[in-house]
């Protein structure tokens, strides 16, 4: 960190450079120059090293600051795989849900079928009982 940095000079008079792309700045402070990188690795630095990091005020004074590395980013197979993954959950329980559902109906239609087969059986007895009696 740099000390006195706003003193003799303002923002417009500072550039910094990652590898070959701009970094926009976005304040200066006593202490402090803060800039927003760009959003994927720039051309100019190699995995490894990462891509050089320059700061330029005005136009002759030209520092080397370092390196600058970005973190990789997750692969793009692992979205994937979290995305079949659940639509294989879904689909899984979409499927227990309708055979469930499917054995609650077949349950009460049995169950309907008993009570109308109970109800003939009946109205015959008692058909059977009455002309019993009426014989009597």
């Amino acid at each position: 960190m740099g000390e006195d940095l706003n003193l003799a000079v303002d923002e417009s008079d500072v550039r910094v450079m990652i590898g070959s792309e701009f970094c926009e700045v976005i304040s200066l402070a006593w202490n402090q120059l803060t800039c927003v990188p760009p959003a994927h690795p720039p051309n100019g630095g190699n995995d490894k090293s990462g891509a050089e990091l320059w700061v330029t005020i005005g136009n002759s004074l030209e520092f080397f600051i370092g390196s600058v590395s970005y973190a990789e980013e997750d692969p793009p197979i692992a979205s994937w795989l979290i995305a079949i993954f659940t639509c294989t959950l879904i689909l899984l329980l979409l499927l227990s849900l309708t055979a469930l559902a499917t054995c609650i109906i077949r349950r009460h239609f049995k169950q309907r079928g008993c009570n109308i087969q109970s109800d003939i059986a009946m109205t015959t007895v008692s058909g059977d009982v009455s002309s019993g009696y009426a014989h009597l």
